[in-house]
């Protein structure tokens, strides 16, 4: 799931002087709080500065330039009410980074940052993979009516195991929320790549394919809704089945995917699941319970904590109803009205505004009310669930007693459901499970899941 809702008081970031000695590639570790960010400021020749943030998958962010010099630099991005300043002393640049009134030393260095990801995989390959496309009509099969999210085509990659044949299982890849490349990609990590490559060599077919809007996928990303999300997957399983070449065919779904894995389940369109991280737990509770988990990485008491989730569940309810008060029709006017009781700090308040600007899209609005656990009880095949016990965007603990009491007795009894010691909500190896720690991680994802993955798959596709 990379759609996490919380405070970070990290930064996503023209005047011109003689400033020869500063300019290039320069990085720093701004600590804020338990975090941790790496920084990388581009100082170019024309003056400009753009900023990355690695480790939340931001680059290329402009930043405005209040003085640059020889050996002063002095930037701030206005919507974020951040700034940097620092004075280049030997071959450090020694400064401070401060945002929404909060300040932290951040010195830099000259050069790149380079990640390693070992385990993405290298050519040649010893199986085959073939460029496909399939088509959700956007049109109910039943009643001819127009579906959410309307037609689209879906671009995607069909992975076969050296000396397939007809009859072997296959599975499709369903992407967590926000619209995402066929490999899942994430800070530099592919784990939908890695995952396809390891099951070729298991002998199990995949497709995998690019969200819409993404890569060589069609359709509006605006108008997304989960409903839309699992009728893209369904309209891959549809086209699998019309190949006729596969025996059972699976869904693995990662995060939001893994609801949808068993949103079709449910309509007993796969034969089995593999949920990574798939909540069982209803939009808004998954959200909140989320935030409660993240908020301590940026610095912040419990007391603090738990006055912003109050808040947050408060305009989560007012959203969900379908209210319109004539009194509060902007966010900076909803946002005081619904919590005036509530003594959120400053900073809390202007990220539940931000936040509550972004409800209003579709896909957020139908996440949030979507419960699955009408669609678990109707499951019938086997299910593999999986969690990490340090995932702090889907809580293992809470997430599995609710599952334990949703899926049937008889569906329990041929499922495997697993925690993984120490493994985050991409099941990297993670002491924290920070977000801020995905793109540090070199492992993409733990060669025990896959092993597990693999072995699992193989048994109950026979």
């Amino acid at each position: 799931m990379k759609k996490y809702i919380f405070l970070c008081l990290s930064v996503l970031m023209p005047l011109l002087a003689n400033a020869q000695g500063i300019k290039g590639a320069w990085n720093g570790l701004l600590e804020v709080g338990p975090s941790k960010l790496t920084i990388v400021f581009h100082i170019n020749a024309d003056g400009t500065v753009t900023m990355d943030s690695p480790d939340q998958g931001a680059t290329g962010l402009p930043a405005e330039v209040k003085c640059l010099q020889e050996d002063t630099l002095s930037i701030e991005h206005p919507q974020l009410r951040a700034q940097y300043t620092g004075k280049l002393k030997g071959e450090e640049i020694i400064g401070t980074f401060s945002q929404m009134g909060y300040s932290f030393p951040l010195n830099l260095k000259r050069g790149e940052v380079k990640v390693n990801r070992p385990q993405t995989p290298q050519p040649p390959f010893d199986y085959t993979m073939q460029e496909v496309a399939f088509q959700n009509k956007g049109v109910d099969g039943k009643t001819g009516l127009p579906t959410e999210g309307g037609e689209a085509w879906l671009g995607g990659t069909l992975t076969y195991p050296k000396n397939f044949k007809a009859g072997m299982p296959v599975v499709i890849m369903v992407s967590g929320s926000g619209q995402q490349d066929r490999d899942e990609e994430l800070l530099g990590h592919k784990p939908f790549l890695v995952i396809a490559d390891y099951l070729a060599r298991r002998g199990i077919a995949t497709l995998r394919y690019d969200d819409r809007g993404v890569g060589k996928s069609t359709g509006d990303p605006t108008k997304v809704t989960i409903q839309s999300n699992m009728l893209d997957a369904q309209a891959g399983i549809d086209y699998l089945r019309s190949t006729k070449k596969f025996g059972k065919i699976g869904v693995l779904g990662h995060s939001e995917g893994g609801i949808i894995g068993y949103m079709l389940a449910a309509k007993g369109k796969a034969d089995f699941v593999v949920s990574l991280a798939g909540p069982v737990l209803r939009g808004d509770s998954v959200l909140l319970i989320q935030n409660r988990d993240l908020l301590p990485f940026s610095g912040l008491d419990e007391a603090s904590v738990e006055k912003y989730v109050t808040a947050m569940d408060r305009v989560f309810k007012y959203k969900m109803s379908g209210q319109q008060s004539k009194f509060a029709q902007t966010p900076e006017a909803l946002v005081p009205m619904l919590t005036a009781d509530i003594d959120l700090l400053p900073e809390l308040r202007a990220n539940l505004v931000s936040v509550v600007k972004q409800i209003d899209s579709p896909w957020l609005i139908s996440y949030l009310k979507y419960d699955p656990a009408a669609d678990i009880r109707k499951v019938e095949c086997p299910v593999m669930l999986l969690i990490g016990d340090n995932d702090k965007q889907v809580n293992s603990a809470i997430n599995f007693q609710a599952a334990e009491t949703l899926f049937s007795k008889t569906v329990r009894a041929k499922s495997l459901f697993k925690t993984y010691s120490k493994l985050n909500h991409f099941f990297q190896p993670s002491e924290s499970g920070s977000p801020l720690d995905y793109a540090k991680i070199e492992t993409t994802i733990s060669e025990e899941v896959l092993s597990d993955i693999g072995d699992w798959i193989s048994e109950v596709a026979k």
